[in-house]
This record gives structure tokens, C-alpha cells and sequence, in this order.
């Protein structure tokens, strides 16, 4: 499937499902969840959601925490980049000519959010020196 129908396809999925997006330079679309801004890009027969969260310098997010929130939460991947901020990534394989895709879309962008919401839980947490052992049920 040529990249610019599997973008509209994705476009159209994430507006089905009550988020807005936009498809950007034709490689990604930029969408947002949970306070964050996200993207999603097309790559042979999956799709990559990704954040970057920006955090300062002062604050005590590194890799412990990104650590903490890999092994609390399996369906998404955190690391800190060059820059300190943290990047957050879902992959999926996801054959975008299937007739069924629009459920398992649904299915990825529900765990999506949840994972960003999260991250935003433990995020709050952090930045006021706890994190939490277990994901809380909230």
C-alpha cells in the first residue's frame, strides 16, 4: 500500500475513534492523547506510535524511571534521548489492507492512551520524588 493511502488510513482511523490528527510531510501523523502530542508512522506491514516528552534538567526523570515504567508497562517501550526527554514507542504489526484492521486499530490506540495516561500519572509522581512500585488501578 503506497505510504500516502496508509497515512489518509490512519488519519481516518484516529478520527473514527475521537482523536484529532493531521497528516505531516506525508511520513506521519500527528495526533495527541492524555495532554501528550503524539505521531504514528506507516513501516512496511506495522505502525510506530511515538512521544517525546520534554523534561528539564532539574527534574530527577532519567533512567530509573524509564526503567520502572518498562517493566510496570509491557505494550510500551521508554528511553531518554540525547536531550534528556523522554521518548515513548509502540509497535505494532498492523497489515493495513486487512479488513479487520480497523478493530485492531482500535485495540492499539486504546492501549496507546493508556499507556500515555500512564505515564502521565507516574510523570506527576516523579516530579514530586515518588514513584509508585505498582500501576495503581486509577
Amino acid at each position: 500500500m503506497a505510504q500516502k493511502t496508509s497515512l489518509i488510513k490512519i488519519r481516518d482511523f484516529l478520527h473514527e475513534e475521537g482523536y484529532k490528527a493531521q497528516i505531516f510531510e506525508d511520513t506521519i501523523v500527528n495526533s495527541a492523547a492524555s495532554g501528550f502530542r503524539f505521531q504514528i508512522q506507516p513501516y512496511r506491514d506495522s505502525i510506530q506510535f511515538r512521544c517525546f516528552i520534554a523534561t528539564n534538567s532539574d527534574e530527577n526523570i532519567n533512567e530509573i524511571f524509564t526503567n520502572k515504567i518498562n517493566g510496570l508497562y509491557r505494550f510500551i517501550k521508554t528511553y531518554i534521548d540525547n536531550d534528556g526527554d523522554i521518548v515513548v514507542e509502540s509497535d505494532w504489526w498492523f497489515d493495513l489492507e486487512k479488513s479487520d484492521c480497523g478493530n485492531i486499530f482500535s485495540n492499539a490506540i486504546g492501549l496507546w492512551d493508556l499507556g500515555l495516561s500512564t505515564i502521565a500519572r507516574q510523570l506527576r509522581q516523579a516530579r514530586k520524588g515518588e514513584i509508585d512500585e505498582e500501576p495503581s488501578e486509577d
